[in-house]
């Protein structure tokens, strides 16, 4: 009877330990291989790339699809002595506002210009030191080039780039709101849809152009008076592009409607290279004047109500 006892009480313990242990595994595994047991990941332990998110999935679609559109044969035709090539997927209405950018391109023929203001007129202080932005007056040599007669439209942008960042809104109304960056990105897709690569005018063409026959001092204001809109004689808002007379070689707005992006970065002054992160956007607008024809300096990601663009090449 003892040794029956005895050995019913191994027995049990042995029953309670085997218990304890199952406990205990249940815990550590949170449910028979439920738990949160780390493992090697399955495509590092592989050397697999990681998945792509659906932004880059989406972006990879994009370039694909503009990659298999880029080896289609384009449409070739000459529109105002240039050659355009259509992209496939390229939209009637876009052909119709590329067509009409051509066709409102001027040829500007070079030449040698005095650039620049002795004034002391605008300033800025950098480390403690001011420096006249538009000084010394200097000599500048142009090449001939072609540029757009008007500032670059809303109808024409919205119609590229499928939105409208102006805040005044007008078919022919002078875009604005677009940052240096922005107009980069219109610049792309018009090469995109019709291989014509369209640039920024640099800061000596815009100024070079803006030039052109001014009259003296003395006739200066009736001048902008039929020229341009100005901070004096507009109801401070942008107004539609070519309303007013064309300078001497047939460009509008150039001074005055609203201010415009060139392609150049910033200096100190002239007498500085061109050497600083922002660019240069130049001209008066429908809220400013000054007979320097103002000179700015932007981010490439800043907008304003008032700053626009057109187009070279």
């Amino acid at each position: 009877m003892n040794v029956l006892t005895k050995t019913m009480r191994v027995t049990k313990f042995d029953i309670y330990r085997i218990f304890v242990v199952i406990l205990l595994f249940c815990s550590v595994t949170d449910g028979f291989g439920q738990g949160q047991i780390t493992r090697p990941s399955k495509s590092n332990s592989h050397n697999k790339p990681p998945k792509r998110t659906q932004t880059q999935q989406s972006d990879n679609q994009n370039q694909h699809y503009l990659d298999s559109i880029a080896n289609l044969p384009r449409e070739e035709e000459y529109i105002n002595n240039l050659l355009v090539r259509w992209s496939p997927d390229v939209t009637n209405e876009q052909k119709t506002a590329i067509t009409t950018i051509v066709n409102n391109l001027i040829d500007i023929e070079g030449g040698t210009f005095i650039m620049g203001s002795d004034k002391h007129d605008h300033y800025w202080e950098y480390a403690g030191k001011r420096y006249y932005i538009d000084e010394p007056t200097h000599s500048e040599r142009v090449n001939s080039f072609k540029l757009s007669k008007y500032e670059l439209t809303q109808k024409i942008w919205e119609t590229i780039m499928g939105n409208n960042p102006s805040r005044y809104w007008g078919d022919d109304f002078p875009v604005t709101n677009v940052s240096w960056n922005d107009c980069q990105s219109f610049i792309n897709k018009i090469q995109q849809l019709s291989d014509i690569e369209f640039r920024l005018p640099t800061e000596v063409e815009w100024e070079y152009v803006a030039r052109k026959n001014l009259p003296k001092y003395s006739e200066y204001l009736p001048y902008i008076r039929k020229t341009e809109w100005v901070s004096y004689n507009t109801d401070k808002m942008p107004h539609s592009v070519g309303t007013k007379e064309c300078n001497s070689f047939g460009v509008y707005d150039i001074i005055g409607n609203v201010s415009e992006w060139t392609s150049d970065h910033a200096s100190l002054d002239y007498n500085h290279p061109r050497t600083l992160k922002n660019y240069i956007a130049r001209g008066n607008a429908y809220n400013s004047w000054s007979p320097e024809y103002m000179r700015y300096d932007f981010n490439a990601y800043d907008k304003k109500d008032s700053l626009g663009f057109r187009v070279a090449l």
